[in-house]
């Protein structure tokens, strides 16, 4: 096992422990919310980022 494999499974065991405990302290629904909102930006950002982009340079076009 390398070092790398280490870090990972380290990492995935913190972030698992770390929803556990978020899960007891606030609720299971805001738990969720908090765990799951990164995934989804990381997810959707770059979508939403460009339809912002193509509507504001339609809005630019249209000023011409």
């Amino acid at each position: 096992m390398c070092e790398r494999d280490l870090a990972v499974g380290i990492g995935l065991l913190l972030a698992a422990g770390g929803a556990l405990v978020l899960r007891e302290i606030v609720g299971p629904y805001v738990a969720f919310a908090i765990v799951a909102s990164p995934v989804l930006a990381g997810t959707a950002g770059p979508t939403i980022a460009r339809r912002l982009a193509v509507r504001r340079f339609r809005r630019w076009l249209r000023r011409l």
